[in-house]
């Protein structure tokens, strides 16, 4: 079962065309986090979990004690200042 872990591992960090930014898939308990939001605050949040660097590692560091509406909140405003559609 090892083996399985392992190959999902390797799927941590899917380069996103030749944008330079990378993702990984959500788990199944952060897609039950995301869908307990309302409206476009479940594509920020979505998209606060899922951005990595090449290694897998998360990018967006939610704060001690952040609830996912305030860490969906903070992602919104960095992402409209950074980000294209």
């Amino acid at each position: 079962m090892s083996s399985i872990f392992a190959r999902m591992k390797k799927r941590g960090a899917l380069a996103v065309g030749d944008t330079g930014l990378f993702v990984r898939e959500l788990t199944f308990g952060e897609v039950n986090q995301v869908q307990m939001l309302k409206d476009e605050a479940r594509t920020w949040l979505t998209l606060a979990l899922c951005l990595v660097d090449e290694h897998g590692a998360q990018l967006f560091q939610p704060l001690a004690d952040e609830s996912n509406e305030a860490i969906a909140a903070r992602m919104k405003t960095l992402g409209e200042e950074h980000l294209t559609a």
